[in-house]
């Protein structure tokens, strides 16, 4: 299990933007290709697989399985600071361009343990994966 080694000029293709959510705040500091989610507060933090999960109970009761999945909105392409606001989230259906040197074609990718960052093995047992490469440098989000 490895995180995914980003690039520092990784962008948005224009041609292939799928949900595109503009107009949030910044709840940390985040750096562009971070992986992020909404929180309650309506701000945005990075995902991490490790300590940011949604828990759902497929039936009420003590003997029924609780899935366990990272939180993830989609990427941010952009450096912004704590408490900034005008922050745009590109999520299910963008490609992401130069998000990596490191990757092959068809893999699927999933929220690390490590903040913001990618994986190339799921930390959840119940996590799907969040992005897929289409080739070498690119990478299409799913979810």
């Amino acid at each position: 299990m490895a995180d995914l080694t980003r690039t520092n000029n990784a962008w948005i293709d224009a041609t292939n933007i799928g949900v595109r959510i503009s107009g949030l705040q910044a709840g940390e500091a985040l750096v562009a290709g971070d992986a992020v989610f909404i929180h309650t507060d309506g701000k945005l933090y990075q995902s991490d697989a490790a300590d940011h999960k949604d828990t759902v109970t497929l039936e009420a009761g003590g003997t029924d399985p609780v899935l366990e999945t990272s939180k993830f909105d989609g990427f941010v392409m952009a450096d912004y600071a704590s408490g900034e606001g005008g922050v745009t989230v590109y999520g299910f259906g963008s490609i992401l361009t130069k998000y990596s040197a490191s990757q092959t074609a068809g893999s699927f990718y999933w929220i690390s343990g490590t903040q913001g960052s990618l994986s190339d093995a799921k930390i959840g047992t119940n996590d799907s994966a969040v992005a897929k490469s289409i080739s070498t440098t690119d990478i299409l989000v799913l979810r």
